[in-house]
């Protein structure tokens, strides 16, 4: 059973991956000033220069890796040398990403300045103070009715204002900082990640370090004030940590992880879908022959892993939403998410969309029924003219999924409190260089969807449980923006998902099959 299940999400994985790389080959995506997905159709000789150097990246490291595993590393000072030579490279990145914030003058705006000044506010004990005197997207609604809609942004400015008191500042350069250091532990994981494959497969850990560590995406994105980074990172780490488990059975492996994905889901709610497919995970494991008490022993994992990894973010939200007198009527309705990310919005297809959300700042109850209605008006519509559904589906997966800074360069830009572009000559810069920084970041998609699937589809009739879970994270994260209100941005947990998979080893596609004569005997 375990088998089937494997290889049909192997399957899925594949058509998912084959429409993904089509897409990146077929088009490029760039964000404007605006934050508009512009969608542009990409001329064929540039498409086959990416697949050039992708491919030039892959030979390299392939290339690297082989001369690694030729050498001693095993004595003593080899293994100390190499540990201080990855140590010092992480500093240096670290460092690096300081610089680079240190430099911009990224002023939170819109959700990034509510949620961090909410966090302000309870650090200072003031919260209903700040609900009834502040407002968000300028002077359109009030923080309180911005938080009774979504109040799920408790969590993160709960977190982010423990950090406040125990540094003793209230500078949201702090939470830059913290995504610095946060994108070093996700190129920590990603390493662990691939050294738990490598114990089934040939793993290409030169490729896998490569790709994610020049990634742009994450260093840029360090300036963002929001809980994405530390969600990726603390969700990997918690993908390393069920993997150990699943391999030594201790089960403080699962508690550790369960904790960091607690972690991952308190910074952003997204990680639900880390969540759910490390449950899956779980559940495959227990459909392998196992005693009754091994059996009772998963069970037990499975249940307490869930319970750790949601009710702290659970309980943390539902006690803001009790202590600061907010109705929890008000919540923003899944209909309204669901609309959106099937409606056109300024910025694209299926993305946020101020005038369907401003409807339940108004009245929730009455929102709901409408953005239900306008689901079926929307869905009937897709009935009756299926090139509409097409157009749609296609324009929406393209702007997500083939903008390969994940809106890296659009974030760098300076804003105020207003959300008001203000130029200064490092955006001018910035400006410039991005053609340059867009272009090497879709190399490294080509290369990052094309390794991958050519390995599941490899892997795909034996494929390891450890795999298929990266596989189902990119599945899950893949069909959850298809159906929801969607952005560039959002995919990045998705991506860095498939590395360690594109690090795999591809072995000859088309095997020939040769006759060995061994002792009179033939053998295939």
């Amino acid at each position: 059973m375990q088998k089937v299940l494997k290889r049909i999400v192997a399957w899925i994985g594949i058509i998912l991956l084959g429409m993904v790389i089509i897409l990146n080959l077929m088009y490029n995506v760039e964000l404007n000033v605006y934050e508009s997905a512009i969608i542009l159709k990409n001329i064929i000789w540039l498409s086959l220069i990416y697949i050039m150097f992708a491919y030039d990246i892959y030979m390299i490291t392939k290339l690297l890796y082989h001369k690694y595993r030729a050498k001693d590393f095993n004595d003593k000072k080899s293994k100390i040398f190499k540990r201080v030579i990855c140590i010092f490279l992480i500093f240096i990145y670290i460092i690096g990403q300081i610089m680079w914030i240190n430099q911009r003058d990224a002023i939170p705006s819109v959700d990034q300045k509510t949620a961090y000044q909410l966090a302000v506010a309870m650090k200072n004990n003031n919260v209903n103070e700040f609900l009834d005197t502040q407002t968000t997207y300028g002077s359109k609604i009030s923080d309180r009715i911005y938080m009774q809609c979504y109040s799920h942004q408790f969590t993160l400015s709960f977190v982010w204002s423990i950090l406040f008191r125990l540094c003793g500042t209230e500078d949201y350069i702090l939470i830059e900082y913290i995504n610095a250091i946060c994108n070093a532990i996700t190129i920590i994981a990603i390493y662990l990640i691939c050294t738990q494959l490598s114990k089934k497969y040939k793993v290409n850990k030169f490729q896998g370090l490569f790709t994610i560590g020049t990634f742009i995406a994450l260093p840029l994105l360090s300036i963002f004030i929001y809980g994405d980074l530390s969600a990726i990172a603390f969700g990997y780490l918690s993908v390393y940590f069920l993997m150990k488990y699943r391999e030594n059975r201790k089960k403080y492996n699962a508690c550790i992880s369960g904790v960091c994905i607690a972690l991952a889901y308190m910074f952003r709610m997204n990680s639900l879908i880390f969540i759910t497919a490390e449950c899956i995970y779980l559940l495959l494991d227990l459909l392998e022959k196992t005693t009754v008490k091994e059996t009772i022993s998963k069970i037990v994992v499975l249940i307490v892993f869930a319970i750790i990894a949601i009710m702290p973010a659970t309980m943390v939200k539902n006690y803001c939403v009790k202590k600061y007198n907010l109705d929890s009527s008000k919540v923003f309705p899944m209909s309204g998410y669901l609309y959106m990310g099937m409606t056109k919005g300024l910025a694209g297809q299926g993305w946020y969309k101020y005038e369907t959300a401003s409807k339940s700042f108004v009245d929730t109850n009455e929102a709901n029924i409408q953005y239900r209605q306008d689901i079926k008006n929307r869905i009937n519509e897709f009935k009756n003219n299926p090139l509409i559904m097409f157009e749609f589906y296609r324009d929406k997966i393209t702007s997500i999924w083939a903008e390969p800074t994940c809106g890296g360069i659009y974030y760098n830009y300076s804003f105020n409190f207003l959300g008001y572009l203000d130029i200064d000559e490092l955006d001018y810069i910035i400006y410039g260089l991005s053609p340059y920084i867009a272009r090497y970041e879709k190399v490294l998609l080509i290369l990052i969807f094309g390794c991958s699937i050519l390995v599941v589809y490899q892997k795909r009739k034996d494929m390891s449980l450890d795999l298929a879970l990266l596989l189902i994270i990119f599945i899950g994260g893949f069909l959850f923006h298809l159906l929801w209100e969607a952005k560039s941005r959002y995919i990045l947990p998705y991506i860095i998902a498939i590395i360690p998979i594109a690090s795999i080893e591809i072995e000859t596609i088309f095997k020939k099959k040769k006759k060995m004569i061994t002792n009179g005997d033939v053998k295939e």
